[in-house]
């Protein structure tokens, strides 16, 4: 490509994290979705959390459940690594990262099992990927914890080479706002990767969800693009 590569990206800009240290090319921060944090009540006597993203955390954060001694202890476990880091930065002592796939993260799950009470913290429009891959009989709780709500004030994309979506929700806006083919879209997760199976456009999805992940496989793709002008352009 003749230009620095556009990647648009369904976040905020201070969201980006470990992104902003990837050099040569350019991030177009459009959040398709809003995030609303639900009122949650204490949950002292968990052994395990288990969070499909940030927005878990910080709907407990909110909720002040960390102050709990309780809760700061108990083991919290994260469907991405991102998720981890920010766990991390709390200073939370028992932080599980997995960053691999449904299948791994389930089998961690399943080997604390009946020891250990365990609580999914979810969104309440989640597609529960993790709870429909857990073995029937398996006990387990959850907390609503926030809701994904469309972004009215997005009513266009801006001209992009990339795209890095990471949930359902914003695979659906996303093609739905759509003019201009990208040059290849990056997702995260088997449930993502479902809406854009009958969509014609060029797409990977990633083999852990994690930004690291996209770092590594963007930069791999982008070779393949060599120095042709972009379909943007």
């Amino acid at each position: 490509m003749n230009r620095i590569p556009k990647i648009l990206i369904t976040r905020e800009q201070e969201e980006l994290g470990v992104l902003t240290q990837m050099v040569g090319v350019e991030f177009v921060c459009v959040p398709l979705l809003n995030i609303k944090l639900l009122p949650i009540e204490d949950s002292l006597d968990v052994d395990v959390y288990v969070y499909y993203s940030k927005n878990g955390v910080k709907a407990m954060q909110n909720a002040g459940w960390f102050a709990h001694e309780k809760v700061r202890g108990a083991i919290h476990m994260s469907y991405g690594s991102a998720t981890a880091r920010f766990l991390q930065e709390l200073g939370l002592p028992n932080v599980i990262d997995g960053k691999a796939s449904v299948g791994d993260i389930v089998h961690q799950i399943e080997a604390f099992h009946p020891k250990k009470r365990i609580v999914i913290v979810r969104a309440s429009n989640s597609l529960k990927s993790i709870q429909s891959a857990l073995n029937k009989d398996f006990p387990y709780e959850e907390i609503i914890a926030y809701t994904n709500v469309i972004n009215e004030k997005v009513k266009s994309l801006p001209l992009h080479d990339f795209a890095y979506i990471t949930s359902p929700s914003q695979g659906d806006r996303y093609q739905k706002l759509l003019v201009q083919k990208p040059k290849w879209i990056f997702l995260i997760g088997a449930s993502t990767a479902k809406s854009f199976k009958n969509s014609h456009l060029p797409y990977t999805v990633l083999e852990t969800p994690d930004d690291r992940c996209f770092r590594d496989t963007f930069y791999e793709k982008l070779k393949t693009f060599g120095n042709g002008e972009s379909n943007l352009s």
